[in-house]
C-alpha cells in the first residue's frame, strides 16, 4: 500500500525549479557537448597548433611563435613549410617531438 505524505496545513509546498529552467540548463549541455565534439575533430582531422621553440626558421618564424597547420588540402612545394614528427632512429634531438622546416628538395 502506498504512503500518503501528510503536509502540516499552511506549509508551502516543496519547491521545484520551473519548467523553464530545466530546459536553460539542458540546453546550454548540449551546446556544450556539441562545441566540444566539434572542436576535438578539427583538431584530429583539419587543423592544429604548433609552437615554434627554436630559430631554427628565422626570419620567416620567430622564437615562440604560434602557427596554424591545415592537416587536408595541402601540396609539397618548393618552399613550403611542413611540421613533421621527429624521426624514432635519429639520435640527435628529443624523440617525439615536432619539427617545423621549409621544404628545399624534392624528388626529380
Amino acid at each position: 500500500m502506498d504512503e500518503l505524505e501528510i503536509e502540516a496545513p499552511g506549509a508551502p509546498p516543496p519547491e521545484r525549479p520551473p519548467a523553464w529552467h530545466r530546459h536553460w540548463m539542458v540546453g546550454w549541455v548540449v551546446v556544450i557537448a556539441i562545441a566540444a565534439v566539434v572542436s576535438v575533430t578539427l583538431r584530429l582531422f583539419v587543423v592544429q597548433t604548433f609552437y615554434v621553440p627554436t630559430a631554427s626558421m628565422y626570419p620567416t618564424l620567430q622564437v615562440g611563435d604560434r602557427i596554424l597547420v591545415l592537416k587536408l588540402g595541402f601540396s609539397l612545394n618548393r618552399g613550403a613549410i611542413v611540421v613533421f614528427e621527429h624521426p624514432k632512429d635519429d639520435l640527435e634531438g628529443p624523440p617525439n617531438e615536432d619539427l617545423v622546416k621549409r621544404i628545399i628538395g624534392l624528388p626529380g
